[in-house]
C-alpha cells in the first residue's frame, strides 16, 4: 500500500498543486519528482560561482541571524506571501531597494534555497507559475551547506 502511494505521489507530483494536498508529507519528496530542477551541494558550490545565479534564502530572517546566511544568499523570505508578491508585484526599484539585489528577470537562473527543501520547493513552485523559466533547488538547504562548511 505505501508503495502504491508513492508511485501515485511521484505519477501526479507534475501537478504541483497535488503535493499542496497533503500536509504531513516531505515537500522534498515531491520536488525529487522534477530531478532537473534539484541541484546537490555539489552543483549548489559550482553554480554560486556564476556571476549570473541568483540565490534566494526563502527563510525567516531570524532564522538566518540564529544560524547563518549562504554566501551569495538574498533573503526573499516564504511566509505571509513575501516571496510571491516579491516577484510578482515589486518594481525593480522596490525590489532592489528592499533586498539589496536587482530583482531578477523570469529568465535569470535561480538557486532557492532554505533550511532543509520544504519552502524552497514551494517557491519554485511559485516562481515556476508565475513564469521564471531558469529555477533550480538546492534541497539540503542551510542544514547541508553548515554540515559540510564545518570549520
Amino acid at each position: 500500500m505505501y508503495r502504491r502511494f508513492i508511485i501515485t505521489t511521484i505519477l501526479k507530483a507534475s501537478d504541483s498543486s497535488y503535493c499542496n494536498n497533503f500536509k504531513n508529507i516531505n515537500m522534498s519528496a515531491c520536488a525529487l519528482t522534477r530531478p532537473g530542477n534539484i541541484v546537490n551541494y555539489d552543483q549548489f558550490k559550482t553554480l554560486m560561482q556564476d556571476e549570473k545565479v541568483v540565490v534566494i534564502d526563502v527563510r525567516q530572517p531570524e532564522e538566518l541571524k540564529e544560524h547563518g546566511a549562504l554566501p551569495k544568499g538574498i533573503n526573499v523570505p516564504l511566509m505571509n506571501n513575501e516571496l510571491e508578491e516579491a516577484f510578482k508585484s515589486l518594481t525593480n526599484e522596490q525590489f532592489s531597494k528592499k533586498y539589496g539585489h536587482e530583482k531578477p528577470d523570469k529568465d535569470t537562473p535561480i538557486i532557492f534555497s532554505c533550511m532543509k527543501g520544504g519552502r524552497s520547493t514551494k517557491a519554485e513552485e511559485i516562481a515556476l507559475k508565475l513564469g521564471y523559466k531558469n529555477i533550480k533547488n538546492f534541497t539540503g538547504g542551510w542544514t547541508e551547506w553548515a554540515e559540510k562548511n564545518k570549520n
